[in-house]
């Protein structure tokens, strides 16, 4: 069977998701915890349940904080992640906002395993992807464009072959590559032969990971 993010890659429409018999079944049984969250969870003026249909919850926090729901917006607000989801690391592209990561590794002296605990923030966000990323030009912004052309495995969305995260980073910061993909197609002309020669990998990889983008095609119920 398809896997979900499989069907995401390989829709030949506009659709996030292909309309199949997996996809369906993953609709149900994310609605029914909908029902089930929000019939125990939910509170008034304290907290609230959204249900993305059937699209990923990863942009709820994006949509929310751009748009000022919940006071997200507010500069005197910290917003705080704790996912280990590197797509969410473009939320921090918000001064207001930062994704705490805690993963675990053995220490290879005692053998032991170590809890590693790290917080990402607008201007070291890349450093998660790529941890030799020194700060600089290259912000939370970027991340999008960076997992468009080198790929991510993890949601099985594949790259540019031969970039990784260092040569893709490098790539964009040496040709002052911009992070949308507007500016990307309206510049196209001076942009290096390897971002001419790949615009339809990328362009479908950033529509699939860009928030700003996943956001253009929202529907209308959503949204309200």
């Amino acid at each position: 069977m398809n896997t979900y993010k499989y069907n995401r890659m390989h829709s030949s429409s506009d659709n996030v998701l292909f309309e199949d018999s997996s996809n369906e079944i993953f609709k149900k049984i994310k609605y029914f915890y909908y029902l089930k969250i929000k019939e125990h969870i939910e509170k008034p003026d304290l907290c609230s349940v959204v249900y993305s249909h059937e699209y990923e919850t990863d942009i709820v926090p994006f949509y929310a904080i751009k748009h000022g729901i919940y006071d997200s917006d507010d500069n005197d607000i910290l917003n705080v992640i704790l996912s280990l989801d590197k797509d969410l690391l473009q939320t921090c592209e918000f001064n207001n906002t930062i994704q705490c990561i805690t993963n675990f590794s053995i220490d290879k002296n005692t053998n032991k395993y170590v809890i590693n605990f790290d917080v990402f923030d607008k201007n070291n966000a890349l450093k998660y992807i790529y941890n030799k990323f020194n700060p600089g030009i290259l912000t939370a912004k970027y991340l999008p464009l960076i997992l468009s052309i080198s790929g991510d495995k993890s949601d099985d969305v594949p790259g540019i072959s031969g970039y990784g995260p260092s040569k893709a980073i490098k790539l964009v910061e040496k040709n002052k590559i911009p992070y949308d993909l507007d500016s990307i197609k309206r510049d196209i002309n001076y942009m290096p032969s390897i971002i001419k020669d790949n615009i339809n990998i990328i362009s479908r990889n950033m529509k699939l990971i860009d928030f700003n983008e996943q956001i253009k095609r929202l529907p209308m119920e959503f949204l309200n």
